[in-house]
């Protein structure tokens, strides 16, 4: 008989024909596998064919495999006589927000970092080839599989239904009548499941429960011999990492200790102002998302910051916030916890709080130049927010930052001031863009708290312009190149310190020399130098409220950003001209009607 090949045929009741067999549309229960072909076993007995096993299960973001996403995958190989050959698990990242997290307990932190399927899927089928596909309820998990094997590309990719074993359908031939759950199941022959509703916790009770449901239905070897087994193209494997589940109540390490001991010592002032703007983004809700630590990680090392200097600097920081706290001479409960909160969040511990305070309370008077000494970010009337998460709510949150003089966007622009998100580490489109533009990522909980103080944005502003002065910021506009700065080269040259752009406020001052037969010219000042002067136009544009400003003892300022090299510098204003300023801003900062 050499050179024959045997062909499993499954006659089913309302399977479907498939190739000249019957193929069942949900997987082979016992019943039907075993009643009519033992002589097909001892067929397969005679030819020694035993087959292995692949235990799967997988975590997803919903119930429909067409839309919805596996999130966690797990698959436990076996041996054909059920012994364990190896387990393999990681979690999944599926471009998207993740919806209710409250039974998979799967958190957009935890997927953050996490492999893409495409990544996983040659390794994944890899494990699956050539074997019997076992699951509790396995049409859910071969359909999400197979679905997300067609997402990579490969649509060739197919999960046969006569490779199906499925151990619900066991459990209905073995155990009494009562639910089918693996949670049910399991509690009847007495397994416990320590890790339910995890991919490879819920693959081992699936393989626990296959061993106590196998000898009475002929063992495995027999179970076996009645399914075809798993044939699935050849998929090349990446090699890429899997990122298992972090088991629970197992600490996160601080993003302190993710820096390096020491660096080489290349890191100034000037890199410890970036470092602490991020920190000002990433801490206005006083979460410190994934997303967050793993760009201050980034930054740090760019910068050459190694983990004594971030402590230090983690320590200002905390002081600065300290000396905001105690300057009406009392730190209220409030103020307290959220200095504890911060100093957590920060790798420093609780306990570096009260040495916060007490240099705060030395130092408060002292002159200086801590930059850190402004007012907590807060939203402004006609800031843009845009929503992320859960579409149903979106029209009851937008109408909340209407009521409060925001205008939501559908989209994330560079204009952008907050993203609010479900989740802080939110996985939409919205949340990538965010990030990429370096816009704030904050909760829901925080945009209500930021709801309460919507005020305009009458700022000190701390990146050189003068201290102790009441400044209006305008809002931004049109992007407007500055003239006349080529005279100040060198002290531009200084200022970028090797950066190749700089983002500033600067201030726009009615000082500028005019010449007998020219146009008035307006002055443009950073750190209370001038740096250049506005074309006529818009000079002609800006006087009257550059003029408001200044009569209501109100210095104008704007956003701007340095750009260039040793050999040209550049410096571009950003704000609305004329009667592009909004009314609610002219109302709300200086109080007179429009500008025409």
């Amino acid at each position: 008989m050499t050179g024959v090949r045997w062909i499993p045929h499954i006659a089913v009741d309302g399977g479907s024909r498939r190739g000249g067999r019957s193929v069942p549309s949900q997987g082979v229960s016992a019943g039907q596998a075993f009643d009519n072909q033992d002589e097909q076993a001892g067929i397969m007995g005679l030819f020694g064919v035993k087959r292995a096993y692949a235990v799967v299960d997988v975590e997803t973001t919903g119930l429909y495999p067409t839309r919805d996403r596996v999130i966690e995958v797990a698959a436990v190989a076996l041996r054909p006589d059920g012994s364990v050959e190896h387990e393999w698990s990681t979690l999944l990242n599926p471009m998207r927000d993740l919806g209710a997290t409250e039974i998979h307990r799967i958190t957009a932190r935890d997927v953050l970092e996490a492999p893409q399927f495409v990544d996983i899927a040659g390794d994944l089928a890899e494990i699956l080839q050539g074997r019997v596909l076992v699951g509790h309820n396995v049409a859910f998990d071969a359909r999400f599989i197979e679905s997300e094997y067609h997402r990579a590309g490969h649509r060739e990719a197919s999960l046969s239904a006569d490779a199906w074993l499925d151990t619900m359908q066991l459990a209905r031939q073995v155990l009494p009548s009562g639910k089918r759950t693996l949670a049910a199941c399991c509690a009847q022959v007495g397994i416990v499941n320590q890790t339910a509703h995890s991919a490879l916790g819920d693959a081992r009770a699936t393989v626990k429960l296959l061993h106590q449901l196998a000898p009475s239905c002929g063992g495995l070897p027999t179970i076996g011999s009645r399914f075809n087994v798993v044939t699935l193209p050849r998929l090349p494997r990446r090699g890429t990492k899997c990122l298992p589940r972090r088991p629970s109540g197992l600490r996160e390490e601080s993003f302190l200790s993710r820096l390096s001991a020491q660096l080489p010592a290349a890191s100034g002032p000037v890199s410890h102002d970036k470092y602490f703007a991020i920190l000002d983004r990433a801490l206005i809700d006083r979460v410190l998302s994934a997303r967050e630590s793993n760009e201050l990680v980034a930054v740090a090392a760019e910068l050459g910051i190694d983990r004594p200097t971030a402590e230090r600097l983690n320590a200002e920081y905390l002081s600065a916030l300290a000396r905001v706290a105690i300057r009406d001479g009392h730190v209220s409960q409030d103020e307290l916890s959220d200095l504890v909160h911060v100093a957590t969040l920060l790798g420093l511990g609780a306990g570096a709080v009260r040495p916060a305070l007490d240099q705060a309370k030395r130092t408060m008077h002292q002159p200086g130049d801590d930059h850190r000494q402004h007012a907590a970010f807060h939203l402004a009337p006609n800031d843009s927010v845009v929503f992320t998460g859960d579409s149903s709510n979106r029209p009851i949150w937008e109408r909340k930052a209407v009521k409060a003089g925001l205008v939501p966007k559908s989209s994330v622009s560079r204009k952008t001031t907050v993203l609010v998100a479900e989740a802080p580490d939110s996985l939409s489109s919205k949340a990538r863009a965010a990030a990429d533009y370096g816009i704030p990522i904050i909760t829901q909980s925080a945009f209500l708290r930021l709801l309460e103080d919507v005020r305009p944005r009458l700022v000190t502003p701390t990146d050189g312009m003068p201290k102790n002065s009441a400044t209006a910021l305008l809002p931004r506009g049109s992007k407007l190149q500055v003239g006349g700065e080529e005279k100040y080269l060198d002290r531009l040259v200084r200022w970028l310190d090797g950066r190749d752009a700089w983002d500033v406020i600067v201030t726009l001052h009615n000082d500028w020399p005019t010449r007998a037969s020219g146009a008035p010219r307006m002055g443009v000042r950073l750190f209370g130098e001038p740096v250049g002067r506005l074309s006529p136009s818009t000079t002609a544009q800006l006087q009257p409220v550059i003029e408001a400003c200044e009569t209501r003892g109100l210095l104008p300022a704007c956003c701007a950003q340095v750009k260039g090299n040793q050999l040209k510098v550049d410096v571009v204003i950003d704000v609305a001209k004329g009667s592009g300023i909004p009314q609610s801003w002219l109302d709300a900062n200086i109080g007179i009607g429009a500008l025409k």
